[in-house]
């Protein structure tokens, strides 16, 4: 049994890059959670607040969501990693490879969703400027 589900041309109407900056300007205004690894790459913890993103969210029974997004190819991200939790990541704009267990290779174009099961290593390789979002229950 694989650890991963790709569903293609899940939802096409994605997050735009006008409502991801209005996402990061949103964060940052109200001091919420913001990661940036390196300029370039940044990790929003409040995007479901992105009203394409809170339809998404009923759609699959989540609460909240997570926006990644690298402006530049390479800024990477967190390289091969394990997550505790379910990975459910809907790809918005751009395209990312996502390398599942070092030998499993997926190329995600927007409107694209993947499902990754608690404990798979994975490692996500923006191939242009791209922007994700992530959800999760809790």
């Amino acid at each position: 049994m694989s650890n991963v589900i790709v569903r293609r041309k899940f939802n096409l109407d994605t997050v735009t890059w006008q409502e991801a900056i209005d996402n990061l300007d949103y964060t940052i205004n109200n001091k919420l959670e913001l990661k940036m690894k390196e300029p370039g790459f940044y990790v929003s913890f409040s995007a479901h607040h992105i009203p394409s993103t809170m339809k998404v969210l009923e759609q699959l029974e989540q609460k909240y969501a997570h926006m990644y997004m690298n402006l530049a190819t390479s800024t990477g991200t967190f390289g091969n990693h394990v997550d505790t939790m379910k990975v459910i990541y809907w790809q918005c704009q751009g395209q990312t490879l996502w390398i599942i267990d070092e030998r499993e290779q997926h190329i995600l174009q927007p409107g694209d969703l993947i499902t990754v099961e608690a404990g798979t290593y994975h490692n996500v390789i923006p191939l242009t400027p791209r922007l994700g979002i992530s959800m999760a229950t809790k």
